[in-house]
């Protein structure tokens, strides 16, 4: 829901994460001798391909939990656990022969059912889950047939004891923690050379990161300029208003801190 200066919100990383499942799943699902390209028309496997992109990020990556105060802590990967225990999961290319779809999985299924079962993370807000939210979910060790992991009932009633205090906590991660090189971006997701080449295997649209485009932080400063300019169609200057005021404003609309600094690079101002 935010984040302080320097830091950039959950909901940043699930929108990469979001970008990257749809060209994984183009790029798998697209066929050769096809005069167009052809999609899954499974709606869930790009959701859950989502999921298993988020959780491979917190491995890397350690979250940060900001409450509204603005007290920032360091917080454990395993924040991140998954009812489906995604995040344990191989990297779920070819997806036929994965288990990151449940048997009998549901083409109706509510879009936002694999997001939704992150144990202690709110995934729609970027938070921490309520005591009560979190103890509607029961661990289950024959859940996909996989070990349990962290996920044993001791440790799920451990970290109940500890996350009550931290409801609706912001979940962050540093912004300088994401690369400007996409494939150095897309390694940090669990994408790296191999499970690229899986994918792109007799692919029409290959899911290859481009060196030279950048995704991560200079994304948020696209958003930064996106939000002035709706904001500010003629510059903030010609509304009288200062830039900390703007800057202010900017921060506001995209339920983000952000400084001058970031602002002025957004604008490709030097100073």
């Amino acid at each position: 829901m935010f984040s302080p200066e320097g830091y950039l919100r959950f909901g940043v990383i699930a929108e990469i994460a979001r970008e990257i499942s749809r060209d994984l799943a183009w790029a798998y699902r697209s066929q050769k001798d096809a005069e167009t390209v052809l999609i899954s028309q499974q709606p869930g496997e790009r959701d859950a391909l989502e999921c298993w992109l988020i959780a491979q990020f917190f491995q890397n990556v350690d979250p940060i939990i900001v409450s509204a105060k603005g007290v920032v802590l360091s917080a454990s990967w395993s924040l991140l656990t998954h009812a489906d225990n995604i995040e344990i999961l191989p990297a779920p290319i070819p997806i036929e022969e994965s288990t990151l779809l449940p048997e009998g999985f549901d083409s109706n299924i509510d879009p936002y059912y694999f997001l939704s079962r992150f144990i202690y993370v709110d995934a729609l807000m970027g938070t921490i889950r309520t005591t009560e939210d979190m103890q509607s979910f029961t661990p289950d060790p024959d859940v996909f047939d996989q070990p349990m992991g962290l996920l044993t009932h001791r440790n799920f009633a451990r970290r109940l004891d500890v996350l009550h205090q931290y409801e609706n906590w912001s979940i962050c991660v540093k912004e300088d923690s994401l690369p400007d090189e996409e494939d150095a971006l897309f390694e940090l997701f669990g994408v790296g050379n191999e499970l690229l080449s899986k994918v792109n295997e007799g692919s029409l649209v290959p899911a290859k990161p481009r060196k030279s485009s950048k995704r991560g932080r200079p994304r948020i400063r696209e958003h930064v300029e996106d939000a002035y300019w709706s904001l500010f169609p003629s510059g903030h200057e010609a509304k009288g208003v200062t830039l900390g005021s703007a800057t202010n404003a900017v921060s506001e609309a995209l339920g983000q801190i952000i400084s001058d600094d970031t602002l002025r690079r957004a604008l490709g101002k030097k100073s």
